[in-house]
């Protein structure tokens, strides 16, 4: 698949700083464009490297190549059928919620 650059659209979250992280700060202009008129593909910010199909897939990958033959298991041995949205994302950014005891 090709990837379409927009060469002067790129991302302000890259630059953006904490608090305009926080609150979505970065995002304004593109809310105001949109609330002005339709937003159209060519308003869109350029993707962000860690952010594209690619690397998010490889690091999906990694993740289950690591949950050895039995699939893609939490630490609780709970097949991820049985799992609800917050735990399979915790586990895809490779992070676990920690067991209460």
């Amino acid at each position: 698949m090709e990837i379409k650059e927009r060469g002067d659209r790129s991302n302000p979250l890259a630059s953006a700083n904490l608090f305009s992280r926080l609150f979505l700060c970065w995002l304004t202009p593109l809310l105001h464009l949109g609330h002005k008129r339709q937003l159209n593909e060519n308003d869109m910010y350029n993707v962000l490297p860690e952010d594209r199909s690619e690397s998010l897939g490889e690091d999906l990958q990694r993740q289950m190549d690591g949950r050895g033959s039995g699939g893609f298991i939490v630490e609780d041995e709970t097949p991820h059928n049985q799992k609800n949205l917050p735990d399979l994302a915790l586990l895809a950014s490779g992070r676990s919620r920690g067991k209460s005891n």
